[in-house]
């Protein structure tokens, strides 16, 4: 399994807005409303993160024919807080956590402490990366490299299983 950037926890990774932005996302869920995926810090929006709009804009545009839409239902707001970070102690299959050392969209440290805890968990920091960069550019090749080494040590070299299914 691998995880670029993760969002773990809720709780403790969630950027924090001002308590009118925080008010404004609990009325749209409450009411059954939605609310955009991305938007300025000061806007009730799911992320809200300083330049994240500018970055989430950015891997969008590179996509190919994205269908994406800037809205997103509020209601699970009101559910159980997503934290998945919890059951990282319980994973029994590698795992490979690749970490913006300066993620202002999921902060690093609930990333990087899951990762520890995991038995067969594999830490990457990348130091100065924001949450967006890892997806276009030498961030994007950085993530890549270390993502194939990974899976060629646990799930081997394709290349390496042709030639033994053509030697048989």
């Amino acid at each position: 399994m691998i995880s670029q950037v993760p969002f773990l926890d809720i709780v403790t990774q969630a950027r924090r807005g001002s308590p009118i932005v925080t008010l404004r996302m609990l009325y749209a869920a409450v009411r059954g409303g939605h609310l955009p995926a991305v938007g300025q810090p000061h806007e009730a929006a799911f992320i809200n993160a300083p330049h994240s709009e500018r970055g989430w804009r950015h891997v969008v545009a590179i996509g190919e024919d994205s269908r994406w839409r800037d809205r997103v239902s509020a209601r699970w707001l009101l559910g159980r807080p997503f934290r998945p970070v919890r059951a990282a102690r319980t994973l029994h299959c590698p795992w490979l956590v690749c970490v913006g050392g300066a993620d202002r969209v999921a902060a690093p440290g609930p990333a990087i402490r899951a990762a520890r805890r995991a038995p067969h968990g594999e830490l990457r920091v990348y130091p100065g990366v924001d949450h967006f960069h890892i997806y276009d550019g030498p961030e994007h090749e950085a993530v890549i490299t270390d993502e194939i080494e990974f899976l060629r040590r646990h799930v081997g070299d394709p290349a390496t299983r042709e030639s033994r299914a053509a030697a048989r």
